[in-house]
């Protein structure tokens, strides 16, 4: 709960372009899961009787940084835990989600940080 006045901060996704049917399908995402367009997320929050007062999007930079980190920790594990009986499990799952970013994500998928200022009742 936020007071009247008080600040709300969210990171959100957003399409940036239309998503692809095969990529809705092997992740199980809805096209309406995520807004359309950077500003999407603003007008949620607006609907809601927020008023957004600040807003950036990651760039490119931003979402290979934070996507290929996760790469990074899958594979420093394996190599610390090469006995883990879920390993096989983990390495899989985390090439399916690197293919679904690299063929469909990066192109398709924002995100962004919005700050938004609990309006009052005046």
């Amino acid at each position: 709960m936020v007071v009247p006045g008080g600040l709300l901060v969210t990171g959100e996704p957003f399409w940036v372009k239309e998503p692809d049917a095969d990529y809705l399908k092997l992740t199980s995402t809805k096209k309406d899961d995520y807004a359309s367009g950077f500003g999407g997320n603003i007008a949620i929050g607006e609907g809601l009787g927020l008023r957004c007062i600040y807003a950036m999007e990651s760039s490119h930079d931003d979402w290979d940084n934070y996507e290929s980190l996760q790469w990074k920790a899958v594979s420093d594990y394996s190599n610390e835990k090469p006995d883990d009986q879920d390993l096989g499990e983990l390495l899989e799952k985390k090439g399916r989600e690197k293919e679904c970013y690299l063929r469909w994500e990066r192109d398709a998928l924002g995100w962004g940080v919005y700050v938004f200022r609990v309006t009052t009742n005046e």
